[in-house]
């Protein structure tokens, strides 16, 4: 257990945690007072084994936990070393917890109330608002065929935008009009991993603040930050087994999608039409620059699949919605710079437009200064860590 004694320092510390399907990784961070970036002194990540039969939902929430108890004990170890040697007074406050697709539901939600006549906005309509919009997201995610037999809890919610007669406004409190219109954002965790996180919180990091996090509303509030004049893009994120959508217009992430395909399920469908290794497959991924990476023929089915559910995920999205050019694309390496151009092909050729990938991945490692490892996850939950971002939530009282 670490040290939790009073720290007079201006520095903050705190443990990162970032679940991903098929990986776990574990940082200790600084944040230094009124310093413009934080410091991630110690990194480790667990990548389970990729085999050529995917698991259950229910072997792959053990083998999650197992991923996350191991590395969790490491960072106890080893990564109380490195934080000693960086400043032998340091005391862990917080531990913030990030869950990616698909441990992770990230819904958006518009609500409106109409009246003939105006009426004066009160606490109770937008708290109504509020409950029809955690409605609408609740029963979308019980729609959902892979819910985990315990259910999804909600971790976050954020009303991020209230418009008044289709104008935007801070404080709508008393003012009259006859639309009211809400946008409200909900993230949602399984169940069983919140029990694993509060089972290595009471065994390693007690009287540590925790707060859960779904990755996409960390990046959807890191990228406000790094993009302040950029109001209109779609991120995607590449996990081990799903590969999920979000999009935000006008400042507001307005809709999230995923398509059950990621870097492991890719792999695992190559090592059953090949034979070969995992190993070897993730090393011709890595030969980037190389075309024969995306020419090999033993590739070139899954990459079409992988294209195709994509693009009808994107065609769904454009029955009902336009699709922004401006892309963002996370992935652990070296799967960002492998799937990238797939991405950026299927977007070309679905939304007829030329899309624009905005790498900031290797600028926001190279931003921040850490002891180990290229992980833009943990960078990204460095920085969410550092800013204090929440959600972005109005405060209209």
């Amino acid at each position: 257990m670490f040290n939790l004694r009073h720290n007079s320092s201006d520095t903050v510390y705190g443990v990162l945690v970032d679940i991903s399907s098929g990986t776990v990784g574990i940082a200790i961070v600084a944040s230094p007072k009124g310093a413009k970036l934080p410091q991630l002194i110690y990194t480790h990540r667990n990548t389970m084994r990729i085999t050529e039969h995917g698991s259950e939902k229910s072997e792959n929430i053990r083998r999650v936990r197992e991923a996350l108890f191991s590395a969790s004990l490491i960072l106890s170890q080893e990564g109380k070393q490195v934080l000693n040697e960086f400043d032998s007074n340091a005391v862990i406050t917080k531990m913030y917890v990030t869950c990616s697709s698909p441990w992770s539901y990230t819904v958006a939600r518009t609500v409106h109330f109409e009246d003939n006549v105006p009426f004066r906005i009160t606490n109770s309509i937008i708290n109504d608002l509020i409950q029809s919009a955690e409605s609408e997201i609740l029963n979308h995610i019980r729609g959902v065929e892979h819910v985990t037999s315990n259910g999804f809890s909600i971790v976050e919610r954020a009303t991020v935008d209230i418009t008044v007669n289709d104008y935007p406004v801070v404080h709508p409190l008393n003012l009259k009009g006859t639309i009211l219109g809400l946008s409200h954002i909900t993230g949602l965790v399984p169940q069983e991993i919140l029990d694993a996180v509060n089972e290595v919180q009471e065994k390693l990091f007690t009287e540590t603040e925790l707060r859960t996090h779904t990755y996409m509303l960390i990046m959807y509030c890191v990228l406000r930050d790094i993009f302040p004049r950029l109001n209109t893009l779609c991120i995607v994120d590449i996990t081990g087994e799903e590969t999920e959508f979000a999009i935000v217009e006008n400042g507001l992430l307005i809709e999230n999608s995923s398509v059950p395909v990621g870097s492991n399920t890719f792999i695992r469908e190559i090592m059953k039409s090949t034979g070969k290794p995992s190993a070897d497959i993730q090393s011709h991924m890595s030969l980037v620059g190389n075309e024969a990476h995306l020419n090999a023929a033993e590739f070139t089915p899954h990459i079409e699949s992988y294209k195709k559910q994509i693009s009808e995920t994107l065609s769904q999205l454009l029955e009902h919605r336009s699709i922004p050019a401006d892309i963002v694309i996370t992935a652990h390496k070296p799967f960002e710079r492998f799937f990238a151009p797939i991405i950026e092909n299927v977007f070309k050729d679905t939304i007829k437009n030329e899309p624009r990938i905005l790498s900031i991945s290797q600028n926001i490692i190279d931003e921040i200064s850490h002891g180990a490892g290229d992980d833009v996850y943990l960078a990204l939950g460095a920085r969410f860590f550092h800013k204090l971002h929440g959600c972005s939530e109005l405060h209209y009282e």
